[in-house]
């Protein structure tokens, strides 16, 4: 990995790279939102309109996992919703901690850009001149600092992560993994766990579909793999994390000619796959391996 790059661009390399061996249980057949009442129905309607690609909507949907809005909080899938409607995480992270230190996404981002640029001593250091907040990630990231630059680091770091863990701990350790070894991490550490990590972290559907389309392309009398891409795919897109590149495989020429999807998606979300596909959130230069349907 280049070590110039910054930590926003560091985190997104956890889950840009992420191939895993083991396959994870599908939650296709219902949301991550496990809320109830007025708070369940207006959830319902934004994922909806994210699923649309409305930028506003993805920007409200990652302010409702930041604040824990409706939803389980968690900054991680906070940090994808930012990133996928646009917005600059340094920026965000900066700006909130500048304008209150004890602001939660601000604090965690100054910490770890403390530890990625000046060292796990001086991240050590600022922990101990602050009050952390009484949250679960924060315990981690002081776990770990005060383990300090042991040989078996990586080792400690993992054993901080359990089937339990929320998904904020998991974004900590991994972010910690990534500036002590200034390299991309190495998932296989979590494979025995990463099927509970992934349900608390609906972004990695997206790259689980990635994972079993690049093995159906290595062999493509092998339709139960494109299958499965497609399931992952559908439950990136149930739970509102689905990006464009892989609405736009979902309807490409191969998948329709191979996959019955009517058997998959509903003529609604269809349709919605179509305007994810077209919406300004697709890149002009983005190539995919397969020709698109229209």
């Amino acid at each position: 990995m280049n070590k110039c790059l910054n930590l926003r661009n560091k985190l997104l390399v956890i889950f840009a790279c992420f191939i895993v061996e083991t396959g994870l249980s599908l939650v296709a057949d219902k949301t991550f939102y496990e809320v109830q009442g007025a708070e369940y129905n207006g959830i319902k309607c934004l994922l909806e309109r994210v699923k649309n690609g409305d930028r506003n909507s993805i920007r409200l949907l990652a302010e409702s996992y930041r604040y824990g809005n409706g939803v389980e909080k968690c900054l991680l899938n906070a940090f994808y919703c930012y990133n996928l409607c646009g917005e600059n995480m340094d920026r965000i992270a900066k700006d909130s901690y500048l304008e209150n230190p004890n602001d939660e996404l601000g604090l965690l981002f100054h910490l770890m850009d403390t530890y990625d640029k000046r060292g796990i001593e001086e991240a050590q250091n600022e922990l101990s001149s602050i009050i952390l907040p009484n949250e679960k990630w924060a315990t981690v990231l002081k776990n770990i600092c005060e383990y300090g630059n042991k040989p078996d680091l990586n080792e400690f770091i993992r054993s901080q992560i359990n089937a339990q863990s929320a998904g904020d701990e998991f974004f900590v350790a991994m972010a910690c993994y990534v500036a002590y070894n200034k390299s991309d991490v190495d998932l296989s550490l979590f494979q025995d766990i990463l099927s509970d990590l992934a349900v608390k972290v609906p972004f990695l559907y997206n790259n689980l579909g990635e994972k079993y389309l690049m093995s159906y392309e290595e062999d493509v009398n092998n339709k139960n793999e494109l299958k499965l891409a497609i399931e992952y795919f559908k439950a990136a897109n149930d739970n509102g994390f689905l990006i464009p590149k892989n609405a736009k495989r979902i309807l490409s020429e191969e998948v329709i000619k191979n996959i019955d999807i009517k058997d998959i998606f509903s003529l609604d979300d269809l349709e919605q796959l179509k305007i994810l596909r077209d919406s300004v959130l697709v890149e002009a230069d983005e190539d995919s391996s397969m020709e698109v349907l229209d």
